[in-house]
């Protein structure tokens, strides 16, 4: 058989009327796995392990691969002109000479091309439909040297879905054809079908003597039922059925293209899907469980947020209390100092020395017990600032380390699932964004200007001054009140004085009064803006670790939802394929 070529008087992409080789219910049974294999593809890069993809990859690989059919005969025995009967296309061009010496396949490309696969291999694409569904194997004549013999029986026949042992019709009887077919192993000769090619070149009588010879050896090499066939391929397309083209035809499509062995190639790549999604459902199987899993991980990391944050809180009432403490001592050593300040002697001499022009003395006084309140208290609230600023500091940041070792632990867990599908290895990627954030946070030095002692220090002084300043306030107005009364001289200033000082004596309990009210105001005015203050902080603080999470989060609720997808397609395609299986028709 000649180097393979296309004719260049045809069209090799015309293909008007479907090939007599194939049943047309296969072929639509072939298109539509086609389909449901490129769907499980997908399905399996997206969910299943590499496994699964390169199973997946095969199966759309098997339901593509034409059959293949070995041909096998002598130099002139007219294999070429069998395999365009064949295929009803001129494959191969039909030379007076053999020219060829290796083994040539011959399959389906877009253009013409040819490559050598091995120094005994040709491969040659061309442009034509039929090859599409059927590959052929041109052999060297069994007649020449068969150095390829082993490639040939080992490589070939064994993929093959139909070995054509072609023998002149005149001459079956050659040692050459019969000994390369004791080459070919016992289990892979029930593929063999027998053709006396050239038929109308031999009378009946031959016809009928050498095909019961052809029986006769078949027989003698364990086939017991060899399928033997005498043909005219040069007179196919003018009598089909007087050419024996017809029945050798009808054979090939009832039990290779149509047949059994059509059945068994559909079923096998049906059972090839249904082995990928069975280890896409394991994986999904192991995804899902590992969503749980996370699940659980998110309820845990809710629940240890919302105690630390509860913890948290004792500190800030730890603070609160403590402030709330150094106020209240303070507080009533300024309250005796403003009272021993009112009394009769001290506001005579204040008095006196208003009179003689010292009016700024009561605001000195003042000015002075309330720098005394302020610088104590200061540094007691600084101190209790202090202390409580690293108590929270403490608290949080074992929080943050805790929940970064969580995260830590559970990535190195899984950390061999990274490799394997999208949603394990965006699921590692969102733990570890996850602790890196948590990581950041807990060396922001932001976390610290948000507990640091001056910010206490600065609520303690703004809630304090407030309430105070309003009470001294009034207290200076009297003062000056009297200051300018002492003034008018003589009789008048020093009855002026006398008045101021009644007004103050009897105006001491009611200004005492209103100083500790004023101070109690303070008090809690402190606590409650040192509660809210750091409770904001807090829960700016929680609300940021929470934040660090929402990658992980956000990726259970997606990974939630692609699964359920996922799963449902799995579904949908396994329904699919077991009913296509159950379609498949049968033979007995």
């Amino acid at each position: 058989m000649p180097d393979a070529q296309i004719d260049p008087q045809s069209d090799p992409q015309s293909d008007p009327h479907p090939s007599p080789l194939l049943e047309s219910r296969f072929v639509q049974i072939k298109e539509r796995l086609t389909g449901r294999f490129t769907a499980l593809h997908a399905l399996a890069v997206e969910t299943g392990p590499e496994a699964a993809r390169s199973v997946a990859a095969d199966a759309i690989a098997s339901v593509h691969a034409p059959f293949l059919f070995v041909v096998v005969g002598e130099v002139k025995a007219g294999k070429s002109s069998l395999v365009n009967a064949l295929l009803g296309a001129d494959i191969c061009a039909v030379a007076p000479e053999p020219c060829t010496d290796v083994i040539q396949k011959i399959v389906y490309g877009p253009a013409p091309a040819t490559r050598m696969v091995s120094s005994h291999l040709r491969e040659i694409s061309l442009p034509v439909e039929i090859l599409k569904d059927i590959a052929i194997v041109d052999t060297p004549g069994t007649n020449t040297l068969v150095a390829q013999h082993q490639e040939i029986t080992e490589a070939f026949i064994p993929q093959s879905d139909l070995a054509l042992f072609v023998f002149p019709a005149t001459n079956p009887h050659t040692r050459s054809a019969w000994e390369f077919f004791d080459f070919v192993h016992e289990a892979w000769r029930k593929k063999a079908v027998f053709v006396l090619q050239q038929k109308d070149r031999a009378s009946e009588e031959e016809l009928t003597v050498n095909t019961a010879k052809v029986v006769e050896y078949a027989r003698g090499r364990s086939l017991a039922e060899p399928a033997v066939f005498a043909v005219s391929a040069r007179k196919a397309q003018e009598d089909p059925e007087g050419s024996g083209m017809a029945a050798l035809l009808g054979f090939i499509r009832a039990h290779v293209t149509g047949g059994r062995r059509a059945r068994e190639k559909m079923e096998s790549c049906i059972t090839t899907g249904l082995t990928v999604l069975d280890l896409v459902d394991g994986s999904l199987t192991a995804q899902s469980e590992t969503l749980r899993h996370d699940r659980r991980e998110e309820a845990t990391i809710t629940d240890y947020l919302t105690l630390a944050r509860k913890s948290c809180q004792s500190d800030v009432e730890w603070i609160r209390a403590r402030t709330a403490e150094a106020y209240a001592r303070h507080a009533d050593a300024l309250a005796r100092d403003f009272e021993d300040g009112l009394s009769l002697v001290q506001m005579l001499r204040m008095t006196a020395y208003s009179v003689v022009g010292k009016k700024e003395k009561m605001q000195q006084w003042l000015d002075g017990i309330f720098a005394t309140f302020k610088q104590k208290l200061d540094a007691d609230v600084e101190t209790v600032s202090a202390q409580g600023a690293s108590r929270l500091r403490e608290s949080v940041g074992k929080v943050m380390e805790t929940l970064a070792g969580q995260l830590r632990e559970e990535a190195a867990a899984r950390s061999r699932e990274a490799a394997v599908t999208t949603m394990t290895r965006t699921r590692l990627e969102s733990l570890d964004q996850a602790r890196q954030q948590v990581l950041a946070l807990l060396d922001d030095a932001a976390l610290d200007e948000r507990l640091t002692p001056r910010t206490l220090q600065y609520m303690g002084e703004q809630a304090v001054a407030g309430g105070i300043i309003t009470a001294m306030g009034a207290i200076i107005a009297a003062a000056t009140h009297a200051a300018v009364i002492d003034v008018t001289g003589g009789l008048i200033s020093l009855a002026g004085a006398v008045l101021a000082l009644n007004i103050l004596v009897i105006r001491r309990r009611a200004s005492i009064k209103k100083f500790r009210a004023a101070l109690e105001q303070g008090r809690e005015r402190l606590q409650q803006e040192v509660e809210e203050q750091l409770t904001r902080q807090l829960t700016a603080i929680f609300d940021d670790i929470h934040l660090a999470f929402t990658p992980f989060f956000n990726n259970l609720a997606r990974r939630e939802d692609t699964l359920g997808r996922l799963d449902a397609r799995s579904r949908e395609l396994r329904q699919a394929l077991l009913a296509e299986r159950d379609e498949l028709p049968r033979f007995e």
